[in-house]
């Protein structure tokens, strides 16, 4: 094959979808190095909320029987980005909830039974600023596009991402969803005789995640030096800049689409115990207790 001439891409050969990419870095606004490098300085922009919101109600039903209430809230907002522009943002949108409700009855003198049933939920939901992006505004076939929809989720669709060696990439990989749900519920029996406090109680725990880690659905295209090497294929890559130009000629040196599943995992965990709180004189007390815990493995709820 015959070399560029004077090295430079001809305008007829740069490819038109990397000419409306390009367009979305922005514009230089340092002098930079020889090689053209550090031209750009920002101050990266990070937006962030959180807020924790804890309330209690507590009743006493009888003299002998009390319960109490509490619900919590918190939720985590966070919007980063790396370079300005809807294609570099990173929104992350956590919201968790969670409840007790926790009752006391005392039977007599000696006994007493203590019910506990606590839930929490965490949501985690990261977006990119580009999401819904058309990607057949850069040029890209209607049928990837059409391909992309029919088996994903079209919250996934984002701009491309372009791995450019030897620049900051263009474009952020896919989102994600994650949802986590606990249940726990237990309760303490106290019998108190004589010298002998004894506790005998339990605990069950509902362990339930679900999520979607889109990966790259947009897809993700690196540009490196293999087809821009020269004189010679087997020529030292330059400092800088045959990785873009491979960009400019439309031939990427590696590609990803990712066609990734949704999960559901769940795991149980089941606990028995007794003790014995002796106390033998005013200057010696012996603690005596057996505890057994059985925690299932992890599996997928719908196989």
């Amino acid at each position: 094959r015959q070399p560029l001439p004077n090295n430079i891409i001809p305008a007829s050969r740069i490819s038109p979808i990397a000419q409306k990419m390009l367009a979305y870095y922005p514009e230089a606004n340092q002098p930079g190095t020889a090689d053209a490098s550090q031209n750009y300085y920002r101050t990266r922009t990070i937006s962030r909320e959180n807020y924790t919101v804890v309330s209690r109600v507590d009743h006493q039903i009888s003299s002998a029987n009390r319960l109490f209430f509490r619900i919590n809230n918190s939720q985590h907002d966070n919007n980063t980005d790396t370079l300005p522009g809807p294609i570099f943002q990173d929104i992350l949108d956590r919201t968790g909830w969670g409840g007790v409700l926790d009752d006391v009855h005392v039977f007599g003198p000696g006994l007493l039974l203590n019910l506990r049933y606590s839930a929490s939920y965490q949501s985690d939901i990261t977006t990119r600023g580009s999401a819904g992006f058309d990607i057949t505004s850069l040029g890209l076939p209607s049928s990837l596009k059409s391909e992309i929809a029919r088996k994903l989720d079209t919250d996934g669709l984002i701009f491309p991402q372009a791995v450019v060696n030897g620049y900051t990439s263009l474009g952020l990989g896919g989102a994600s969803r994650a949802v986590t749900n606990y249940h726990t519920a237990g309760f303490t029996l106290t019998n108190i005789r004589g010298s002998h406090s004894m506790r005998y109680g339990s605990e069950y725990r509902l362990q339930r995640e679900t999520g979607l880690g889109y990966g790259f659905v947009n897809p993700q295209f690196t540009f490196g030096s293999t087809y821009t090497n020269g004189p010679l294929d087997n020529a030292a890559a330059s400092p800088k800049g045959q990785g873009l130009a491979s960009m400019l000629l439309g031939i990427a040196t590696a590609g990803v689409i990712n066609n990734n599943a949704s999960r559901a995992e769940q795991s149980s965990y089941t606990s028995f115990f007794v003790q014995d709180d002796w106390r033998v004189n005013q200057r010696l007390t012996i603690n005596i207790g057996l505890r057994y815990e059985y925690e299932k493995a992890v599996n997928e709820r719908f196989n």
